[in-house]
């Protein structure tokens, strides 16, 4: 039976467990009346009237199988995909805030929208050092104060890629600028091994 109920769950499309997400959880700004409504617009190739609880308009970006990009208002997004390995799968909300560089938070839930064991997953600051990076460790400290990335689900392989969008803070004329492309990685991969994710080798 409990074979059963993860093959009905993985059958299922990730704009069904959209509609279904727990509001103030995994689909902030957006209630279920409002899902449907920007799910009938984007399938219909119509554009999008529907508003945000703040008065903003939102719309679906794109949807496959297995992920949903929606623009929940002012350049918010919040991507929704599903990893899927054997007979198990999780769902993976991404939330991306536009200002003042992108960056993203991730969050993981079961299929039937219960918080996974690991509830979240983030590379940690030393994820992100170059070999060159952790031999300046020091200057790292002093040049960069903080580290923001954007985060990206892959159905192709189950993947999270982590895009490190720091640089974004300095201008192209700052020599910091140089330093943290040396410093720090541009990108990090985690993959989903049927339980959660974990760095991809």
């Amino acid at each position: 039976m409990a074979a059963m109920a993860v093959a009905s769950a993985t059958a299922r499309k990730i704009a069904d467990f959209f509609v279904e997400a727990p509001m103030y959880e995994a689909a902030p700004y957006i209630d279920t009346n409002m899902r449907m409504d920007l799910l009938d617009y984007f399938r219909s190739n119509l554009p999008s009237k529907t508003t945000n609880m703040f008065g903003e308009t939102a719309s679906v970006v794109s949807e496959s199988e297995r992920s949903l990009l929606v623009n929940v208002g002012k350049g918010v997004e919040l991507e929704y995909g599903l990893a899927v390995s054997g007979c198990d799968s999780l769902l993976v909300v991404i939330e991306t805030l536009p200002t003042p560089m992108p960056d993203s938070k991730v969050s993981l839930f079961g299929t039937g929208w219960k918080v996974a064991r690991r509830a979240s997953v983030m590379p940690a600051p030393a994820d992100w050092l170059t070999d060159e990076g952790r031999a300046n460790i020091e200057r790292v400290e002093l040049t960069v104060p903080f580290i923001t990335a954007s985060a990206k689900f892959v159905e192709d392989g189950n993947k999270l890629v982590f895009t490190n969008t720091i640089g974004e803070y300095y201008s192209d004329k700052d020599s910091t600028a140089s330093e943290v492309a040396r410093y720090l990685k541009p990108q990090i991969t985690y993959r989903f091994n049927g339980k959660t994710f974990v760095p991809a080798k």
